[in-house]
């Protein structure tokens, strides 16, 4: 696969054109996808299935991680509104988000997918 980043803000669009999926990431809130994540292109459906499996993983070790990439990726909130839920700055959400990047990207590579 490309860079990791490329590939979960396809993956995220992908979740986020899925009816069902969203459903189940929402738990019943009423939170709205931007429609600028809906149109961004999508990755295939094996690609999808792939970090899906290895976001189900990352969600029973480390499921703060897990949330922050479905909130960037799949629900497209900023830096700043990441940094406001939590109480931070927005430069250690840049580097918590590369670090849950770094650790899909590593479940990734230690699966042996290309």
């Amino acid at each position: 696969m490309k860079d990791i980043s490329k590939t979960l803000e396809e993956w995220g669009s992908w979740i986020a054109n899925d009816q069902n999926a969203i459903n189940l990431l929402n738990n019943n809130k009423k939170e709205l996808i931007p429609e600028r994540i809906k149109l961004r292109k999508k990755c295939t459906h094996h690609n999808a299935n792939i970090i899906n499996d290895l976001m189900r993983r990352l969600m029973v070790h480390n499921k703060e991680d897990y949330q922050l990439l479905i909130n960037y990726y799949v629900f497209g909130k900023t830096f700043i509104q990441l940094a406001k839920y939590e109480r931070c700055s927005d430069t250690y959400i840049g580097k918590k988000l590369k670090k849950a990047e770094g650790v899909i990207e590593g479940m990734l590579i230690f699966s042996g997918v290309n």
